[in-house]
């Protein structure tokens, strides 16, 4: 839990949780934990493709935290070997990269959403040029988060993915916009409610909703996303 950021401990939990339910399932909650074979682990992989019909890109992540919790177990000397270790890739297998904005996509976007919301612009082009992230990172950027002499973002470890601080270079021509918001309170969100700086950062899906509405309009793919 000191290691990573709240969203990716959430995960942890919930994952975990599941493989928890599944040896519910199977009767097999009451093994000791050295007791626990790879036959187990590639048993709960086939339930999670089978069962759940999730992704081999999901189903990879839920293996990869079981295998993470057993090399806990593997390094305190509770277990002579991680039985998560080589499982075989089950699930199905789904493109989802999002597409590449055509150059006339990007400028009609350009064109309806500058002039009529700022806000989300400037969100799409620090996502662009800076390549941070829309949850915490982006959402939750705060003012003084902006170093206005230097001409970078600085993200604090406590919100960025990879759980330590991140500096990012921002272009000079986008840094002559965020040099507009210098005067603001630096505890201020620069996504803030009501278009504008606020105490209070937009919702967690305000700027994804509000991008695919422009979207729609243009009638442009649903599968260029927001990020």
């Amino acid at each position: 839990k000191q290691k990573v950021n709240a969203k990716s401990y959430e995960n942890y939990v919930s994952k975990l949780r599941t493989f928890n339910f599944w040896l519910d399932k199977m009767n097999l909650s009451q093994l000791h934990i050295k007791n626990i074979k790879r036959d187990h682990i590639i048993q709960f992989a086939m339930y999670l493709s089978s069962d759940q019909d999730l992704a081999r890109l999901t189903i990879k992540k839920y293996i990869q935290i079981v295998r993470s919790f057993f090399e806990y177990e593997f390094d305190k000397g509770i277990i002579k070997s991680n039985p998560a270790n080589k499982i075989p890739a089950f699930g199905r297998i789904v493109d989802q990269a999002a597409t590449p904005f055509e150059l006339d996509e990007r400028k009609r976007l350009k064109a309806a959403i500058e002039r009529t919301d700022p806000q989300l612009w400037l969100a799409c082009e620090i996502q662009f040029y800076c390549a941070i992230r829309p949850g915490t990172e982006l959402r939750l950027m705060k003012i003084g988060w902006i170093d206005f002499a230097r001409s970078k973002i600085r993200i604090p470890s406590l919100e960025a993915k990879s759980s330590r601080a991140d500096v990012v270079d921002v272009p000079e021509f986008l840094m002559a916009s965020l040099r507009n918001y210098k005067a603001y309170d630096k505890n201020m969100y620069l996504f803030g409610r009501y278009g504008q700086p606020n105490y209070e950062p937009v919702g967690k899906n305000t700027l994804r909703n509000r991008f695919n509405r422009y979207r729609e309009a243009l009638k442009i793919p649903e599968d260029r996303k927001f990020y």
